[in-house]
């Protein structure tokens, strides 16, 4: 069994190297942002100006891909102010958003579901909730703010603490 704990923990340091190295390569990610700004926008692609039908095939694309709206907003250039518009405008856009939507949802269920069946304990099933919630929910109508849920208005409620109701006598047979 010590073979198995000096392995464990080879695996371990691994991870935490992995991990050191995927912080350091962000730092340097920005430092290049500072130092070369055109460097650093090299790999941003232009803003859109149409919508077509291939952008329209893109978005869906991406969308299979696990993405959620604003991740293929970004990845195509599309301002939020375009694609709101372009989803009230143009059909097939608002269809293709739509369905991308579903298809991120899929691809991320798929994870979870195939992580589940073998039995993949290290799949961060906390993480994915949270990812649904943010990527998938807003704008919806399904889900959203919980204050909007009830209303109080505190000036007219009473101030004296509702009564208790009597609790029935309990009769032993």
């Amino acid at each position: 069994m010590a073979g198995a704990s000096k392995h464990r923990q080879e695996v371990l340091d691994l991870q935490r190297a992995i991990r050191d190295l995927e912080r350091e390569n962000a730092d340097l990610k920005v430092k290049v942002a500072l130092l070369d700004p055109e460097a650093a926008l090299a790999d941003i692609p232009p803003i859109v100006e149409k919508c077509t039908q291939q952008l329209c095939d893109q978005v869906l694309a991406i969308g299979a891909q696990g993405l959620g709206h604003d991740e293929i907003k970004a990845k195509l250039g599309i301002k939020d102010e375009d694609w709101e518009e372009w989803c009230i405008k143009h059909p097939q856009f608002a269809a293709a958003a739509a369905r991308a939507k579903t298809m991120g949802r899929a691809y991320w269920s798929k994870m979870a579901r195939e992580s589940i069946e073998r039995g993949d304990n290290r799949f961060p099933v906390n993480t994915y909730s949270a990812l649904m919630v943010q990527m998938f929910s807003q704008g919806s109508g399904k889900h959203g703010d919980a204050s909007k849920l009830l209303v109080l208005d505190l000036a007219t409620v009473s101030q004296t603490p509702p009564r208790r109701a009597k609790r029935p006598a309990m009769t032993g047979k």
